[in-house]
Formats: C-alpha cells, sequence, structure tokens
C-alpha cells in the first residue's frame, strides 16, 4: 500500500481499509475540516507499524527501516495521507 505525504496535511488520515492493520485502537470522533472546506467525521485512531523501503538504494539510508505513525481513519478521506512533518 501507499500512503501519500501531504505538505499541506498536519496530521496523518487513513482510508477505512487501514483500520485492520492498526494496533492501539481507539474511538475517535475529531470532525475534520479540508481544503475544499468540507467536513469529515473520524471513526477511530490508532498506531500503524510499516517499513520504509529504499528501493532506489541510496548509499546513506538504510534498505529497510521500521517506522510507526499514529493516525486517523476518516471514512470519507479519498487516499491515506501522511504530513511532511511525521518522516
Amino acid at each position: 500500500r501507499n500512503i501519500h505525504v501531504d505538505t499541506m496535511a498536519n496530521y496523518t488520515f487513513f482510508k477505512e481499509g487501514m483500520r485492520k492493520y492498526l494496533r492501539d485502537i481507539k474511538p475517535c470522533s475529531a470532525r475534520i475540516q479540508v481544503a475544499n472546506s468540507q467536513c469529515m467525521t473520524a471513526s477511530v485512531q490508532g498506531h500503524l507499524d510499516m517499513y520504509v523501503l529504499n528501493k532506489d538504494e541510496h548509499a546513506n539510508a538504510p534498505l529497510v527501516q521500521p517506522f510507526s505513525v499514529h493516525g486517523i481513519v476518516a471514512p470519507e478521506v479519498g487516499r491515506d495521507l501522511m504530513p511532511i512533518d511525521s518522516l
């Protein structure tokens, strides 16, 4: 799966399909205002453990890097988004 890095995002948002991969899931009733002024309601929040792959084999980076991010599942979000600050 891909998570897009969004320079305008201020939090990590997941589509509903990512819920099954989260750990430490808790209910979340956050309301999220998006760029077009619409609002979405979150359903849950939790942590996603993943691995970042250095597919281009950059010399100064490991080939595989464990990574964990806290995020919110917002069923109406169009794609999985992560802010640049999470990197």
